[in-house]
């Protein structure tokens, strides 16, 4: 309603002494809809639990007092290994545990209505609030794992110190955000694999989840059946759809896998300039894993995400399929650097990368992505997890590590900043890529590596070495700071003859070396890996492209990575420094 353009003048003398009048956007439907709503709350025709289900007229008390917790085995022999080591766990499966895409799909049809033309919840992810829930459906009570401790999602889940870390994080989050009726439930999933490389850890964790606190959170672990009556019960309309059985895993396509030793400069480099054809063959009658990752991450380049291979008895097989394969014997093989490289070539994207950014700018915290500093690669607003990947590939080299290792530091970034908060103080904005390069050096000096060698050793570490890395480095950043320094420093003895290279003709293009920041499709980008944005993590001794961007530099320090990589950096700054 508004005052009427005459009557304004004795509106401001004399406020509501003016007939109101209805604007011309009628009818009014928001406001008639609340009329009714109050008339039928008035005659009893409704209740205010009918439109308010989530109780928040009700005041409630943020946070729980302690968190539930119970082990999920995952095969029957993990089960008897569990109670033998006196962890409280059901003899038998008793209650359903399921994943978290199991419940987004039911509480998808939970919502849905074809006759109101309601699809039902839109398909984002389930937090760990909602999976800490105990649904029951038909009778039938089902739990179900948090995404961030399944190993669907991310590699992460497969390291399991770096589980133990990911667990005290949810912990954290369900103590201190919780609302409602009891007490929220955490199911951690127990591996094979898990149990059987990592026993010690496993079993350490039940030691300190069972006396009752861990890292100053009041836990309470035990049996899923001795837990469900204490937890916040939800009930789920009967399903319209009976669940598809999961399908038999599939055979390998791929030659086993029998040498596990890492590829030299050499070796990489000829890979770099093989044909496709030549690859494909490579790839079928490989036995070396590395050379199976790394020839699988050049066709997906050359091919695209899409790609197709001809399997030898002349089958089509998806590029992805031949990635998950190696992806999948890496993680066994605990070899971290083929699991990073495969990862990245698939787009693996971990799911609570907007959660850790949301976190880390609420804190005034600005965070950089990518090698450089530009208005790309800086994110200032919240992000879902595909953008914020998405941002990373962009403003990144084409190695995937190194998207992947953007990926970590970020989630890190975010632990670190809940649970030890000192370490980020006074530091407005978070560079990935220059933490890094801090933990590159770091590495670089303590194992009296070159920058090229300790970045191919920063991507075979395990995710929990890495993130325990980065709190050292953030608890004394002079002295890495001063270890990057010192790896940039040029020593050369004798006489060096200095000459610069004559100013161009044309401007650089797309795609030149010297234009930073730029992007190109993967049929665009030359097959070497040295033409990337930026500064670049090389192998020792591995040649440039050929291109005039070594021209008047002796042969000799072209080949030094240090200078080379320093060369890089200044003439993209329009300079050149000795």
């Amino acid at each position: 309603y508004q005052v009427p353009a005459s009557a304004v003048d004795q509106e401001r003398l004399n406020p509501g002494s003016q007939e109101r009048v209805a604007n011309t956007n009628l009818p009014l439907i928001w406001t008639q809809s609340l009329v009714w709503l109050g008339e039928m709350l008035l005659d009893d025709l409704i209740r205010p639990e009918d439109i308010d289900p989530c109780g928040r007229r009700e005041p409630q008390s943020l946070g729980a007092d302690s968190v539930l917790v119970a082990m999920a085995a995952e095969t029957d022999d993990v089960r008897q290994a569990l109670l033998a080591a006196e962890v409280p766990i059901d003899p038998t499966s008793m209650i359903s545990v399921q994943s978290s895409d199991e419940l987004k799909q039911r509480l998808k049809a939970a919502g849905t209505n074809p006759r109101l033309e309601l699809t039902g919840r839109p398909g984002h992810r389930v937090e760990t609030e909602d999976t800490a829930r105990v649904y029951r459906q038909e009778g039938a009570i089902s739990v179900f794992t948090p995404s961030v401790l399944e190993d669907v999602s991310s590699y992460l889940a497969d390291d399991p110190e770096e589980l133990v870390e990911t667990v005290v994080d949810e912990l954290h989050l369900l103590q201190r955000h919780w609302r409602g009726r009891g007490r929220p439930l955490l199911v951690i999933p127990i591996r094979d694999a898990a149990l059987q490389q990592h026993r010690d850890v496993i079993l350490k964790l039940a030691r300190q989840l069972g006396s009752g606190v861990i890292e100053s959170i009041p836990v309470r672990l035990g049996c899923l059946s001795e837990l469900v009556d204490q937890a916040q019960e939800v009930q789920l309309p009967p399903l319209q759809q009976k669940p598809v059985p999961c399908s038999e895993p599939a055979k390998p396509l791929l030659r086993d896998a029998t040498d596990l030793r890492d590829l030299t400069a050499a070796e990489e480099q000829e890979l770099d300039d093989t044909p496709i054809e030549q690859l494909s063959q490579r790839l079928w009658n490989s036995a070396l894993l590395h050379e199976q990752a790394e020839v699988l991450e050049l066709l997906q380049r050359r091919l695209g995400p899409q790609g197709i291979q001809r399997s030898p008895e002349g089958h089509p097989v998806a590029l992805r399929t031949l990635l998950e394969e190696v992806y999948q014997r890496g993680l066994r093989c605990e070899d971290w650097n083929v699991v990073r490289r495969c990862a990245g070539a698939m787009g693996m994207v971990h799911p609570q990368l907007e959660d850790a950014l949301t976190d880390l700018l609420v804190r005034q915290k600005q965070v950089v992505v990518g090698r450089n500093y530009t208005g790309d690669s800086r994110l200032r607003q919240p992000m879902d997890s595909a953008a914020i990947a998405e941002r990373i590939e962009t403003t990144s080299g084409i190695d995937g590590r190194e998207r992947m290792l953007e990926q970590e530091l970020l989630l890190a970034l975010d632990s670190v900043a809940r649970r030890e908060p000192a370490l980020l103080k006074g530091s407005l904005t978070l560079q990935l890529g220059q933490l890094m390069l801090l933990l590159t050096s770091e590495l670089a000096v303590e194992k009296t590596l070159s920058q090229d060698e300790a970045f191919e050793a920063l991507c075979s570490e395990a995710p929990h070495a890495i993130r325990k890395r980065l709190r050292a480095v953030l608890a004394d950043v002079d002295h890495a700071r001063a270890a990057l320094q010192r790896g940039e420093q040029l020593h050369v003895s004798g006489r060096v003859q200095w000459s610069v290279p004559d100013p161009l003709e044309e401007t650089p293009g797309r795609g030149d070396w010297r234009q930073a920041g730029t992007t190109q499709s993967p049929q665009q980008q030359p097959h070497s890996r040295e033409n990337t944005r930026g500064a670049q993590f090389r192998r020792p001794g591995r040649p440039f492209a050929q291109s005039d961007q070594g021209a008047g530099i002796p042969p000799t320090l072209q080949r030094m990575p240090a200078f080379a990589d320093g060369l890089r950096r200044s003439q993209s700054r329009g300079a050149l420094r000795g």
